[in-house]
């Protein structure tokens, strides 16, 4: 097939997803292998066994896309011109961008750290055994590694850090991660922007959950209501607590006042006489009809034999005759 014809077949379809779909992945594919990558397209083409997470790639020169972009001339594609830059792909989806995550992260693999390359994360050697023999002692101590001989082979004794976050590998270090069987790197595609509908996101704003999102609301209207209370301030968050406030100011002046009630007043005044009625445990017991102070005075533990022999047959079940 001709170039020309290839390129233009390449430019129609990235048109065709650009226009079909409205959310995609920005992501990074350096170091991602063929085989590795054929995975990716198969679980992604049929979203794993998930509907809402089918989704495809696209790939591409970048002068290509950016000019088939330009071309194209809408909010949507002018937004992603800025982000076609080194070696780059598209995802595109109109399903579920989490679900889309995870597939992606199932297919990273793991690699032998190389000098030269900088780490993303902090690496550590453990403290154990190696599996080294003794004849390496001297590769340890250049490195400041604390060791022992422990059973014949070397031993790290506490944890060391080979590289911090940003730092390049050297040789040495890479020598080491080697010895030790750790592989503190991994190769997939990673994602680099999100663009919903135009808009662009940081991949961070995927770890936001609805629980997360519910959890920091509550917390606004709380600190909100809490405020606008303490300055009489009436909003939307305080109004329901000061309108409790004012209801138990106003039972507590129709309990002091003999000659002064209300409905509610009455009904709150009865929860209290007789919590039973309303599903509460009252404090009440005994035949006698003994109240709350009788109950009160009751011991909180009481030998069998003693509660055996108490006489029910007259008053209540202390002996009082006044209640």
């Amino acid at each position: 097939m001709p170039t020309r014809e290839r390129k233009e077949q390449h430019a129609a379809r990235l048109v065709e997803y650009v226009t079909k779909y409205k959310k995609c992945f920005i992501v990074g594919a350096d170091n991602v292998g063929s085989k590795q990558f054929g995975a990716i397209r198969a679980d992604l083409r049929d979203g794993a066994g998930n509907k809402d997470a089918h989704a495809v790639i696209y790939m591409g020169k970048n002068t290509l896309i950016r000019r088939t972009l330009k071309l194209m001339g809408t909010p949507e594609a002018t937004a992603l011109i800025p982000l076609v830059k080194q070696n780059m792909g598209f995802i595109f989806t109109n399903g579920d961008l989490p679900a889309i995550r995870d597939i992606l992260n199932s297919h990273q693999v793991g690699a032998p750290a190389k000098a030269g390359q900088v780490t993303e994360k902090q690496i550590k050697a453990p403290a154990g055994p190696t599996g080294q023999p003794p004849d390496k002692t001297a590769f340890f101590q250049a490195l400041n590694i604390p060791t022992k001989i422990n059973r014949g082979q070397i031993e790290i004794t506490m944890d060391y850090v080979v590289c911090d976050p940003g730092d390049k590998v050297g040789a040495s270090q890479a020598a080491l991660l080697g010895m030790l069987d750790i592989r503190p790197f991994s190769y997939g595609l990673k994602i680099l922007n999100i663009v919903d509908n135009g808009e662009i996101f940081d991949p961070a704003v995927l770890d936001i959950t609805d629980d997360l999102l519910m959890g920091k609301f509550s917390v606004g209207v709380r600190e909100v209501a809490a405020l606008s209370f303490g300055a009489d301030y009436p909003t939307y968050a305080s109004v329901p607590h000061s309108i409790i406030r004012g209801f138990q100011d106003l039972c507590s002046i129709a309990f002091a006042c003999e000659g002064y009630t209300f409905e509610m007043a009455d009904t709150v005044q009865d929860m209290i006489d007789n919590p039973d009625k309303y599903g509460g445990g009252g404090g009440g017991g005994g035949g006698g009809g003994g109240g709350g102070d009788a109950a009160a005075d009751e011991p909180e533990e009481e030998p069998e034999e003693e509660a055996a022999e108490v006489d029910m047959s007259g008053g209540d079940m202390f002996g009082g005759d006044d209640y």
